[in-house]
């Protein structure tokens, strides 16, 4: 087996053992908006150009948040890759957050969206949507 091959294996666990999830959704559809819970907030992954869009539907005092992992931005030698945050923290109905990267096509990224506390980087981890797998 090659060492890319291993390091996959070993990736994907470690990745959602760092989102703090146990479960995968299928893949959402390009368009698809996925809720906290409660539906506060809301977000979507945008393929191309690799968007996120965070919206905040809630006047509840809670900031929305996206956690990500993108599988191009890993350590071959931890296995480990980096866990990244994406707030929407401008209030509800305000004008959904555009959080862009650079993401090379075809790269899997691990996603969900949550609540959280902004000033405090505070996730609210019972209102998050499971993980959801996507590719740029």
């Amino acid at each position: 087996m090659s060492k890319g091959r291993i390091a996959r294996r070993v990736l994907v666990p470690l990745s959602l053992a760092a989102l703090g999830m146990g479960m995968l959704t299928a893949p959402a559809a390009a368009s698809d908006y996925v809720c906290t819970s409660g539906c506060a907030g809301e977000a979507k992954f945008e393929p191309v150009g690799e968007h996120f869009y965070i919206a905040d539907l809630k006047a509840d005092g809670h900031s929305v948040v996206v956690r990500y992992v993108r599988h191009d931005v890993c350590s071959p030698i931890s296995g480990r890759c980096q866990v990244n945050l994406a707030w929407n923290h401008n209030g509800a109905n305000s004008v959904p957050v555009d959080h862009n990267m650079d993401i090379a096509e075809g790269v899997e990224v691990d996603w969900n969206v949550c609540l959280g506390e902004y000033g405090s980087q505070t996730i609210l981890y019972d209102t998050c949507h499971s993980v959801i797998v996507s590719h740029a």
